[in-house]
């Protein structure tokens, strides 16, 4: 009977990978800067063979080829991965020396009449954008302010910077407030992707949490199901179960019980997902061990919810429809807890009727009676149990699939045993549905042959 399950397995995923962590990308910005001070060194190695206006000193050839070796250092400390404490702080502040060395040495012009010292002040931008991308709008100010200073501060002692000069004047006056402008616009764009950075990551540990938590579900269901029906003298038996893409509550059994009595139950444990599923072994046992002791369903349903009442409250609860069928004498009691009603058919009359009973959900209140019916089992007759979730499919029109869309497929179906008229009603109900799945569907088919 394993086939008579459809359970998604073929659309299962596997265990969710860990969602990443702040450390999964440590290197990525380390890298981006190494490759971007390789690419500035080799810019400016190049510089002078493409631009003729300028030349580079000594002393500027000898820092270049010191950029060069600390890059290919850091690129090898990258590469295995090599780490240690304070190891951003002090690439900045490397790379603010060296930047202000080649700065002041560097780009000087031939032309005398031209400024020469400040052309290169603009690369202090990057810096600062890389320290907002480390330490955020303070990391940046901080880099801008240090950086004006050291920069100012060796021009002075150099005496190669006049205080009250036109370079003077467009540091002070441009270059360095735009500095400040680039970095409080790169630290705060840096927080603003950083916090959106968490958002994600916060998302997609909810989702993998989620996602455990459904197939968690989804496997104690699957556990605490029969995967076969018994097979009983008189008596023809079908069933179909189709888990919904979110794990739900449905449970059906058919237990046999003393005095040649057997017990159908088909149940909804309202509460879905995990919660709901930490339910069902539950009321598995406990209806077992309540249907063997109290031999009407009425009576069963009554004992059964006064056990389960202090374990569902305060916000669960569980709809039920149970039969009993004595096989000596072929009478059949239906009791209902909340449940959708029941379908019987008459077969001397070739009519299906509706049984509806009054009845409240099991574990909303400690003390409750339930009333039951009694029906001659007859030759050919047949009772259907099933969930919700077969009446409330949703068509791609948007209406459920209903009680009068059921009964009508039911009047003229071609099935010939229970289980045919099982796969019958699944297979007209995934027509419907056009392969959305929003609930379970059980349904349990009882003849006598």
């Amino acid at each position: 009977m394993h086939e008579n399950r459809e359970r998604q397995t073929a659309s299962r995923t596997e265990a969710p990978p860990r969602p990443p962590s702040e450390t999964d990308h440590l290197s990525d910005s380390e890298v981006i800067v190494a490759v971007f001070r390789t690419v500035l060194v080799l810019v400016i190695l190049f510089a002078p063979a493409v631009n003729q206006t300028y030349r580079f000193s000594p002393a500027a050839t000898a820092i270049v080829i010191l950029a060069s070796l600390y890059s290919l250092a850091a690129a090898m400390a990258l590469y295995c991965h090599f780490s240690f404490r304070f190891q951003r702080p002090l690439v900045l502040v490397v790379d603010m020396l060296l930047l202000t060395f080649l700065i002041y040495f560097g780009g000087v012009s031939k032309d005398p009449a031209q400024p020469h010292r400040s052309q290169l002040f603009s690369l202090y931008q990057l810096l600062v954008i890389v320290a907002a991308i480390w330490f955020k709008v303070a990391g940046a100010l901080i880099t801008a302010a240090v950086a004006s200073f050291t920069y100012l501060t060796v021009l002075t002692l150099k005496q190669a910077l006049d205080p009250w000069g036109p370079e003077f004047i467009e540091l002070l006056s441009a270059q360095i407030p735009i500095l400040f402008l680039v970095a409080m616009l790169s630290g705060y764009l840096a927080e603003a992707w950083d916090r959106e950075r968490q958002r994600r990551l916060d998302a997609q540990r909810e989702l993998a949490d989620y996602r455990r938590n459904l197939q968690l579900a989804r496997d104690i269901q699957e556990i605490l199901l029969p995967t076969s029906l018994p097979t009983l003298s008189g008596l023809d038996i079908g069933f179909r179960w189709r888990m919904a893409e979110v794990a739900g509550g449905d449970y059906y059994d058919v237990l046999q019980l003393p005095h040649h009595e057997v017990g159908f139950c088909v149940a909804d444990v309202a509460g879905k997902s995990t919660r709901g599923q930490l339910r069902l072994p539950m009321f598995k046992f406990g209806l077992r061990a309540c249907a063997h002791i109290y031999r009407t369903p009425a009576h069963t349903l009554s004992r059964l919810n006064q056990m389960l009442y202090p374990e569902l409250q305060p916000d669960m609860f569980i709809s039920m429809a149970y039969a009993t069928l004595d096989a000596r004498r072929r009478k059949l009691l239906y009791s209902n807890a909340g449940h959708v009603p029941a379908l019987l058919f008459h077969a001397a009359e070739g009519e299906w009727e509706y049984i509806s009973l009054p009845g409240t959900v099991l574990g909303v209140e400690p003390n409750l009676i339930y009333s039951e019916h009694r029906f001659d089992f007859k030759p050919q007759d047949c009772l259907i149990l099933y969930t919700d979730g077969l009446l409330e499919a949703i068509g791609p029109e948007g209406e459920e699939f209903g009680p009068e869309r059921l009964l009508a497929i039911l009047q003229n179906h071609p099935a010939q045993t229970a289980q045919e008229l099982a796969d019958y009603i699944l297979s007209r109900l995934a027509e419907y549905e056009k392969g959305h799945r929003r609930d379970d569907v059980t349904v349990l088919v009882v003849r006598r042959i």
